[in-house]
Order: structure tokens, then C-alpha cells, then sequence
């Protein structure tokens, strides 16, 4: 069965589930949370490609001066999780949500 790509029901889901969305030749969703950050896209075959990053520590953050200029340095360690599924419909996508999200955080 072939995809119907239906980026007006694809970026109404996103955004149903408080992703912003980007609409181009992929459905694009980006969603911040104080627990991490979470992107989506939606390609023509309905292939999902889904990505929960979230901080392992606390940044830590120091300066130094070189030859005059000061240069802010920020440290980080995140850990990044990929899950990717096809979706049958549109309609299938808000569904798919919840599970990858699940998924990401256990």
C-alpha cells in the first residue's frame, strides 16, 4: 500500500502534540521540554525518523582570555536516541507519538 503523504494532517498532529513544524519535502517537528528535546520528520514513503536528546549532567561553564579576547566555553554531555518506524496513514502518526516518546525514555 502506498503512502499518502498528507503534510496538512502530518504538521496538525505535530503540532497537536505541541511540536513546532517545519513544512518542506519532509514534515519537520522540533519540541522542547524542560526533560530534553524531541524532533520528528515524516518523508513521502511515510518512513518516521524520531530523536529524543536529553542532558546526562549539568553543564559546566568557564572563560579564557587569549591575546585579549575573552571566549565563553560551555561543556556539555548529552545522550541522543534515534527510533525509526513507517507509518500506513497520516492518521496513524499521533498514535505513533506517544509510543515513541515512550520508548525514548525507557
Amino acid at each position: 500500500m502506498d503512502f499518502n503523504f498528507d503534510s496538512a494532517a502530518l504538521q496538525q498532529a505535530l503540532e497537536d502534540e505541541g511540536y513546532d513544524v517545519v513544512v518542506g519535502d519532509v514534515v519537520s517537528g522540533r519540541k522542547e521540554t524542560a526533560s530534553g528535546v524531541s524532533t520528528v520528520d515524516v518523508d513521502h514513503g511515510g518512513r518516521v525518523k524520531f530523536a529524543r536528546t536529553v542532558q546526562e549532567d549539568e553543564p559546566s561553564f568557564e572563560t579564557a582570555t587569549v591575546d585579549g579576547r575573552i571566549y565563553s566555553i560551555l561543556a556539555e554531555r548529552t545522550r541522543t536516541i534515534t527510533i525509526t518506524t513507517e507509518l500506513s496513514t497520516a492518521g496513524d502518526l499521533k498514535g505513533t507519538l506517544v509510543h515513541l516518546e515512550r520508548l525514548a525514555r525507557q
